[in-house]
């Protein structure tokens, strides 16, 4: 009987353990801050809008940052972006897109996100995309400045495009 008890507690608490999927940006910023050591979220400007958080922060190096995290009605967050304007930064500013994966999308792998968007290192000067089956990620870097973006799929209902045209309009074609 006692074995039967046990089992049952086993299988319980083995499913309880899986990954959460939907987080607050105080949820993210406090998983983020434990798993980063550049940043502390106690010393940062937060900016609380009706979709959107703002969180404007500086590294341990002095490195200012900007988040910018996309909210449901629930404040459950949609899709974060990540800027920085100091491009001499790249090195420290693709440890952050690792920690902000990790955090964010942590069933992903990173280094193929990583590899995908980067090239020797940097952000790479263009437009960059790369998707999973349940996020899709873009970064794009010039002299200005370096961004990130990262979206849940799960979250997101995709937009249809209604047709502009009816079936009676005439075309010059």
């Amino acid at each position: 009987m006692k074995r039967i008890v046990i089992l049952i507690i086993f299988l319980l608490v083995l499913c309880s353990c899986s990954v959460q999927e939907k987080m607050s940006t105080e949820i993210f910023t406090e998983r983020f801050s434990e798993a980063s050591e550049m940043f502390d979220f106690e010393d940062c400007e937060k900016i609380y809008g009706e979709n959107s958080n703002i969180v404007i922060i500086n590294d341990k190096y002095g490195t200012e940052y900007v988040f910018e995290f996309f909210t449901d009605e629930n404040n459950n967050i949609n899709k974060i972006s990540f800027a920085c304007t100091q491009t001499d930064k790249a090195e420290n500013f693709v440890v952050c897109l690792r920690e902000i994966i990790d955090t964010y999308s942590p069933d992903e792998n990173a280094d193929d996100v990583i590899m995908s968007l980067t090239e020797n290192g940097k952000i790479r000067n263009k437009f960059t995309y790369y998707e999973t089956q349940w996020y899709s990620y873009a970064s794009y870097s010039d002299m200005n400045g370096m961004c990130f973006f990262v979206k849940n799929k799960k979250f997101i209902v995709p937009s249809t495009v209604e047709f502009s045209l009816k079936p009676n309009d005439k075309s010059g074609f």
